[in-house]
């Protein structure tokens, strides 16, 4: 060992309690020695302020970890047998931070990725626009194009789409739309890392010390809905007396569908009205997949499939939204962060009015099919429109549009979306659509402009029920849940009127339009139901982006989700 000065580590009291307590933004607005002092948004406002420091400090990390990289892992150590510096310096990682010597290198490979192959991005973390979870998020959706010639453009693009949103990213959010950018520059890299993922399609088994075991598998997404779908029937044959949970029930279906075995009801009694399949049965399944992609995907449908497809009915275009004017009288959440050289836009920055509650329709679209057959695509159109207007493209739909990028992939080359899912290559959208059972509908019929198809957005006999062409463009808009988290599919969820809907005078308020409704599953359904807080939407004047607001009890107004279908998919904003 040579002979350098040596130091160690200090075990003291942290200096950070001592920061200037005026330092809000470092602190979020609390007083260490008079924490109940601050209002509820104070608070609340404060833990934005807090996951600004932290994106900042995780900045700080990354940086020092790659300088450290930079002095040891190229070094010749010059020893036989030695390990190597990336190893050894893994080892320094993990001891100063008391962690495991894989979570140390993946650290350093956490931390290149960042630096070198995001830099973008990388600033955007230091600014405090994203958290450090959103980071890795990012740093594994765009892991398939790093040293690929399409990665500076991918991370440009992502670090600009941030910025510009100035809404609120979730983990679902962004990784929408790092698939969806990932694939405009290099639709290769895709295709090439799900030709890797299925071909290491498997099943593995586990066991442990106390008696038990796992059993996972991989497999197409279509195919492990199925499947799951298939054990949750058979689990829930049992009668209400049944004494296991959920999760014990689906064990122990799944290993009777895999042994041949008879399932059982465990009530005990004599009388028990269950109705459970016989042994190596499969159960009959209710299945549909919502699929959402550009006509050109599909290409033609009737070489794709090689029969005859049906031209249906059409969704309607409704009025265009009404933007609510700004309540001073409530508090908006800042998400702009306090970056240099962040430019304003003129995007989503409107608050919201002042009277939402609930109303619901709730709706279910259903395909009966036996649980051995292939998965089922119900697929959304929207038609092609002439160059230069702004809308998605032909059979499984949405019309080709150039702020998606797909305007720069050849025909039939852009991406679809598997609702509950996420972004899926083409390849997988006509595997899909060319199962014999799929089903095609288009929001507007070929041939046909949006602004010549006119359907009712309501029922005829009740103002408040959306028409089946209103109902389905609400839940193609959105995707998800409205929620700003939230990742079940907006076709498993109620259908809300933000405002609520007055059944005494139907044009006071709460009206049953595109802009009227949002898809909430059942449990944010019920908590703004029984709770104080409002929800607005509506369209920002500049962009004609939807825009998505929540307001607390305390008058707080948080922003919705960043991005919806309408960024996937923007010509669904010409549909009124």
């Amino acid at each position: 060992m040579t002979n350098t000065p040596t130091t160690s580590l200090s075990f003291t009291d942290s200096r950070w309690p001592q920061l200037p307590l005026d330092n809000a933004d470092l602190l979020g607005g609390v007083d260490p020695t008079t924490p109940d002092q601050p209002s509820t948004n104070d608070l609340l406002i404060g833990l934005r302020k807090i996951d600004r420091g932290r994106s900042f400090l995780a900045w700080t990390t990354y940086r020092s970890v790659v300088e450290l990289i930079g002095r040891h892992v190229d070094a010749d150590r010059g020893v036989a047998g030695a390990p190597s510096g990336f190893v050894d310096l893994a080892k320094k990682i993990s001891r100063v931070r008391g962690i495991t010597q894989r979570a140390a290198e993946l650290l350093m490979d956490e931390s290149i990725a960042v630096l070198h192959h995001l830099p973008h991005v990388a600033e955007v973390l230091r600014d405090g626009w994203i958290t450090p979870e959103l980071m890795k998020v990012v740093v594994s959706r765009t892991a398939l194009v790093h040293g690929r010639e399409s990665a500076p453009k991918v991370d440009a693009e992502i670090a600009e789409l941030i910025r510009r949103r100035r809404r609120l990213w979730s983990k679902k959010t962004i990784t929408d739309m790092a698939d969806r950018v990932v694939f405009r520059h290099d639709r290769d890299a895709v295709r090439e890392a799900r030709e890797r993922c299925l071909d290491k399609r498997g099943v593995w088994t586990s066991f442990s010390t106390d008696g038990t075991g796992e059993i996972a598998g991989t497999m197409a997404a279509d195919r492990v809905e199925l499947c799951g779908l298939v054990i949750n029937t058979l689990a829930n044959t049992v009668c209400p007396h049944d004494g296991r949970s959920s999760q014990n029930r689906k064990s122990d279906a799944m290993f009777a569908l895999l042994s041949g075995t008879q399932f059982e009801c465990e009530c005990g009694r004599a009388d028990c009205p269950a109705e459970i399949p016989e042994a190596g049965s499969i159960p009959k399944v209710q299945y549909v997949i919502h699929l959402l992609a550009n006509e050109a995907t599909v290409a033609d449908l009737d070489t794709v499939t090689g029969r005859p497809q049906p031209r249906p009915e059409a969704a309607a275009p409704e009025p265009e939204p009404e933007v609510h004017s700004d309540n001073s009288s409530e508090t908006p959440l800042d998400l702009g962060a306090p970056a240099t050289g962040a430019t304003e836009q003129p995007d989503d920055t409107a608050t919201p009015d002042d009277t939402p509650t609930p109303d619901d329709t709730r709706r279910s679209a259903r395909l009966e099919r036996d649980a051995t057959a292939e998965a089922v695509a119900a697929t959304e159109a929207v038609e092609a429109e002439p160059a230069g207007i702004d809308t998605p493209a032909n059979p499984v739909v949405t019309p080709d549009d150039p702020s998606t990028g797909s305007s720069d992939l050849p025909a039939g080359a852009a991406p679809g979306y598997l609702f509950g899912k996420g972004v899926i290559a083409p390849e997988f959208v006509r595997d899909l659509a060319s199962h014999p059972n799929a089903r095609f509908t288009r929001l507007v019929p070929q041939g046909v402009r949006p602004e010549d198809v006119v359907l009712p957005p309501t029922l005829p006999s009740d103002p408040y029920r959306p028409s089946a062409a209103l109902d389905e463009y609400v839940r193609l808009s959105y995707g998800t849940c409205a929620d700003v988290a939230c990742t079940r599919s907006s076709f498993d969820a109620d259908l809300d009127h933000v405002t609520e809907y007055d059944h005494h005078n139907p044009a006071a308020g709460g009206q049953t339009t595109p802009i009227g409704l949002n898809p909430k599953c059942r449990f944010d359904h019920l908590h703004k139901t029984h709770s104080e807080w409002v929800d607005d939407q509506h369209r920002d004047p500049h962009t004609g982006r939807l825009i998505i607001e929540y307001t607390t009890p305390e008058g707080l107004i948080l922003p919705g989700p960043a991005e919806t279908m309408e960024d996937f998919f923007p010509g669904l904003r010409r549909y009124r």
